[in-house]
């Protein structure tokens, strides 16, 4: 009887012993974790391509970065070779920046036009879609601030 009594102290304490490693381990990597997530929102702002990286992917973090109300600017095609535009208020789900959003193949580019302000081309592979996303930074956030349609 004393044999087992020992057995089961010593793996009671045993236990609690690997338990507090791991509690050990697993705080240590969220800590690493949280490091990291706060590197990466610094890095996001400051290169645009970081930013325009996950506004395309992460629809949720895009809905955060849109001027509001954000336009859309068409050329108004009820004349010939109008130079006129037509302002439409948008939401976020009129934002097509993503291959799988388009039936033809897109490129996109980018052009830094001032310190504060980049545009993103979305083009069509030979198709005649030309799109311009006009991003400005405000408060040393990204923010995509209007839409222009070139696409004939």
């Amino acid at each position: 009887m004393n044999n087992k009594w020992k057995y089961f102290v010593i793996t009671i304490v045993f236990f609690f012993a690997c338990k507090k490693t791991l509690e050990t381990n697993g705080s240590k990597s969220k800590v690493d974790t949280i490091s990291l997530e706060a590197k990466t929102k610094e890095t996001i702002d400051v290169n645009f391509d970081s930013f325009i990286s996950k506004f395309i992917k992460d629809k949720k973090f895009r809905a955060t970065r849109l001027s509001n109300p954000l336009y859309l600017y068409q050329l108004d095609d009820s004349e010939i070779n109008s130079e006129n535009f037509i302002k439409i208020k948008i939401g976020i789900e009129e934002i097509l920046l993503e291959q799988k959003d388009w039936k033809e193949k897109i490129i996109l580019s980018h052009e830094k036009v001032k310190q504060d302000t980049t545009i993103t081309h979305l083009e069509g592979d030979e198709t005649g879609l030309q799109m311009q996303y006009m991003f400005i930074k405000k408060d040393n956030k990204w923010y995509l601030d209007r839409i222009t349609d070139y696409s004939m």
